[in-house]
């Protein structure tokens, strides 16, 4: 019975602040200190696991976005709904049969599937703003863009 009794008392952190301190945070930040202490603490517990879930997450959706973008340039270039970008045969299944190219990829990322080359966000974010700033591009290729 006594374990009882001692879980329905809810847990208060104890904060030491001073005096302009207990009025700061309730007046000018909107959250008083016991809800400070309580979302610090969330925080440390989830803390590294958390960010990591984040960024997977944003590595994800980037990915996602390039894909899309990339999938959409071969659309507009091929005039083809159905093209689809192909890692693993570009050439078979990219080239020979749209007669485009890949151009601008850049030279430090491997040019394989996004999912086993990109692994860090900065340079995922690289690459979706070179497709986005058209720095890289599907286009055709050299020998058939000049006038007959």
């Amino acid at each position: 019975m006594q374990h009882a009794a001692l879980l329905t008392f809810p847990l208060r952190s104890i904060a030491f602040t001073t005096e302009g301190i207990e009025e700061f945070m309730p007046s000018m930040m909107n959250i008083g200190n016991q809800d400070l202490i309580s979302k610090m603490e969330g925080f440390a517990i989830q803390g590294m696991k958390g960010a990591v879930n984040n960024h997977k997450k944003c590595c994800t959706n980037v990915r996602a976005a390039l894909r899309k973008i990339i999938n959409q340039k071969l659309v507009e270039i091929t005039k083809d709904d159905s093209a689809r970008m192909h890692w693993v045969n570009y050439f078979c299944n990219v080239v020979q049969p749209y007669q485009v190219v890949i151009e601008g990829w850049p030279t430090n990322s491997p040019f394989v599937n996004l999912s086993e080359a990109l692994s860090t966000l900065p340079d995922l974010k690289l690459l979706e703003r070179k497709w986005r700033c058209r720095d890289s591009r599907v286009s055709l290729p050299y020998m058939q863009s000049l006038p007959s």
